[in-house]
């Protein structure tokens, strides 16, 4: 039976008989040429007790999660006597009522049992995921007294959901309310990612956008820095406001400065991985690669300049001054005339402005 077809029909005609008690609804999702296929339960869907609720989420007949509601009672008979007359007394009370999840044919959902399967808005369902089940007790109540599970505040959360199309995986969600005391559930929409291994947040109705951009704060480094030294802070464009990226340096056009660079522990920051130098190479272009944590990749070449050190302190001088020497001094007239400039003029160290005075100015004649 083929899992992608296009079905343009109403949601209604897609909807079949729901029974609310001891019955099963079954909602089913047309295929779509988006990311996300979604289905919006209107009107929603109640179910009450001992009632099943079955979705296949993406319309090929084959029910990808069951939703139950369990009831059993229990019943006390007591005797008591007045006057010579017998009075029998039955109490009929819950013995358990609980809302469960069930994988149909292979499928499995997020969590550990009655643990950690009550996602929030946004959450993500994927290949990241580590713990699946195959049923969930989502809400249980023991004897009136006793709780089970997290969905216990009476308001709308995602289920999340991974089952297969085809022998590929795919990631959805469906979202429904469950009775604090685990009476009955309503069912409100549900959806899947209709791409292969890509995950899905929860709730999301449109899919996930892939980053446009990388840009980065700053795109030059001083020469002659130690390693680990800070270029700048990477950041991504991008349509969904909730991802938060990570940077990677990967192989591909515009890599070949990758080995002299590294990402920084933080995943977003760039530093040197050599200690660079101006006179050997002033450019560098690496290849980054922005993840958005939900399956979508973008990768762009930066280009980093090299800035050139143009004087260092290398010695104290007399009468309270210093001597300078330039770093690329090649003995030329030239480069004799900048190393007086550079000793008269005033000096910027680490945002100090620091007049010179006093001293020995470079000698011109003398060569380094």
């Amino acid at each position: 039976m083929q899992k992608e077809q296009k079905n343009k029909d109403t949601l209604a005609s897609r909807l079949a008989v729901y029974t609310a008690v001891a019955g099963a609804a079954m909602l089913t999702a047309p295929a779509a040429e988006a990311a996300v296929v979604y289905i919006d339960v209107d009107p929603d869907v109640s179910v009450g007790a001992n009632g099943n609720y079955n979705v296949d989420l993406n319309n090929d007949g084959i029910i990808d999660v069951v939703l139950n509601q369990s009831n059993s009672t229990s019943t006390n008979t007591s005797t008591s006597y007045t006057n010579s007359t017998t009075y029998t007394n039955i109490y009929t009370y819950n013995l358990w009522n609980g809302v469960n999840a069930i994988g149909q044919n292979g499928a499995d959902l997020v969590g550990t049992g009655s643990s950690s399967n009550r996602l929030a808005s946004g959450a993500s369902i994927g290949p990241s995921a580590t713990s699946w089940n195959t049923s969930q007790l989502l809400r249980g109540i023991y004897y009136s007294t006793s709780s089970y599970g997290s969905w216990d505040d009476d308001q709308p959360h995602s289920l999340g959901v991974r089952f297969s199309i085809g022998g590929q995986t795919h990631y959805g969600w469906v979202r429904l309310t469950v009775n604090s005391d685990a009476s009955g559930f309503t069912v409100h929409d549900f959806a899947y990612e209709n791409t292969p291994n890509r995950a899905i947040q929860a709730g999301d109705m449109v899919g996930n956008s892939q980053p446009t951009d990388i840009t980065l704060s700053a795109n030059s480094v001083e020469e002659n820095l130690s390693i680990g030294t800070v270029v700048g802070t990477l950041s991504a464009v991008d349509v969904d406001a909730g991802d938060s990226h990570t940077f990677t340096l990967v192989a591909g056009t515009g890599d070949s400065g990758n080995a002299s660079f590294a990402i920084a522990p933080d995943n977003v920051t760039l530093v040197t991985d050599a200690v660079l130098d101006f006179e050997i190479q002033d450019s560098y272009s690496v290849r980054v690669q922005a993840d958005d944590g939900n399956g979508n990749l973008f990768e762009k070449a930066l280009t980093i300049d090299v800035t050139n050190d143009i004087s260092r302190i290398t010695r104290s001088g007399g009468g309270g001054g210093c001597s300078i020497i330039r770093e690329n001094h090649d003995g030329s007239l030239g480069s004799k005339i900048l190393d007086m400039l550079v000793f008269f003029l005033p000096l910027t160290i680490f945002g100090i402005r620091i007049k010179r005075f006093g001293g020995k100015p470079p000698d011109p004649s003398a060569s380094e």
